[in-house]
């Protein structure tokens, strides 16, 4: 999901070899893509938050579209906040 001054704009999932964190942002203009958030959760079979850190490509991919930050779920159940 990504959010711009706490609303909702976009959000994607997985699907084949596109990420989620990717395929939300192509949705928006460039220009939309700068100073936003980006919110991305992985959940288990069982219900907990499982680790959902981006991954090196999707992580230099925001940084080039000009996200601001990104909040993620760790192994632990936490939420954990990544300035890029």
């Amino acid at each position: 999901m990504v959010f711009r001054g706490g609303a909702l704009i976009s959000q994607g999932v997985n699907h084949d070899t596109v990420h989620a964190e990717v395929q939300a942002l192509k949705k928006l203009w460039p220009s939309h893509r700068v100073d936003t958030t980006v919110l991305t959760i992985r959940m288990t079979k069982s219900g907990a938050l499982g680790m959902a850190k981006p991954c090196p490509l999707c992580e230099a991919y925001m940084r080039g579209a000009g996200v601001k930050k990104v909040i993620y779920s760790d192994g632990n159940g936490q939420m954990v906040t990544m300035r890029l």
